[in-house]
């Protein structure tokens, strides 16, 4: 398995130091960063060594995705633009969380808002299939998005969509706030392809030794099933990034 970290280009060396595989940046501002900016980028990726192989953030919480004011072209245009330079920068799957974008807006049904939802993952998912790369839907907190909680729904999702390039992303943080059991992850085993990893608390921390045992859990549950995926640290850093990161890598051993 593969180990990165979520951050900007202004973390990069350091997680090229701490021994990780990649890093995980931003999908909407790698869509919407200028042409100079995208090529600056680029050139400081290949100057450290490091991919990009895995973005988050995929939507902006403006960006309409339902009803009439939904533009499934100009959606398409953005995830073409996106889609073509993440592949540049070696990039294979991006996060879509997005509960701002996502989210059933007021006077439409679930039904309703899960029927387009999947015409947009359709429209995306054929873009990333054109440039080698998938989609990951992110189930979000309750707090954070009124759609798409559980690793269950979102597996479910990816199977009414039933396209080769959208599937499922676990975030271990969201998957502890939604006391979902571990069978959950088994249940998804065909549809999950990424990981996001943060501390089974409130804070959102890093993993700390009391937090052995359960990261354990959730790392067992991964080679049980087969994982072939990526794991990303997303969450909060107690202590200097570079120390945070150093630190939480010698958890990661528990998923190898």
């Amino acid at each position: 398995m593969k180990f990165g970290v979520c951050g900007g280009l202004s973390r990069l060396s350091d997680i090229k130091e701490a021994g990780y595989d990649y890093i995980e940046m931003n999908f909407s501002t790698l869509a919407l960063m200028s042409e100079e900016e995208f090529v600056k980028t680029r050139e400081e990726l290949a100057r450290t060594g490091m991919r990009a192989e895995a973005f988050n953030g995929f939507f902006k919480s403006d960006m309409v995705l339902y009803g009439e004011k939904a533009d499934l072209a100009a959606i398409a245009a953005y995830c073409e633009t996106a889609f073509s330079r993440a592949a540049q920068l070696g990039g294979e799957v991006a996060v879509l969380g997005s509960g701002g974008a996502r989210a059933i807006p007021e006077g439409m049904t679930r039904e309703e808002t899960e029927e387009q939802f999947c015409r947009v993952l359709t429209v995306c998912g054929d873009v990333a299939l054109k440039h080698g790369m998938r989609i990951a839907i992110e189930p979000l907190r309750a707090c954070e998005c009124n759609y798409i909680h559980l690793v269950s729904e979102g597996a479910a999702i990816c199977r009414r969509v039933n396209h080769p390039a959208v599937k499922l992303l676990v975030d271990f943080f969201h998957f502890w706030s939604g006391e979902e059991p571990i069978s959950a992850l088994h249940d998804a085993a065909d549809v999950l392809i990424h990981a996001h990893l943060a501390r089974p608390n409130a804070d959102r921390a890093m993993p700390r030794e009391e937090d052995r045992e359960t990261v354990a859990l959730w790392a067992q549950a991964l080679r049980e099933i087969g994982y072939p995926g990526r794991l990303s640290l997303e969450g909060r850093h107690d202590e200097e990034f570079s120390v945070s990161i150093r630190r939480t890598r010698a958890y990661l051993d528990l998923f190898a």
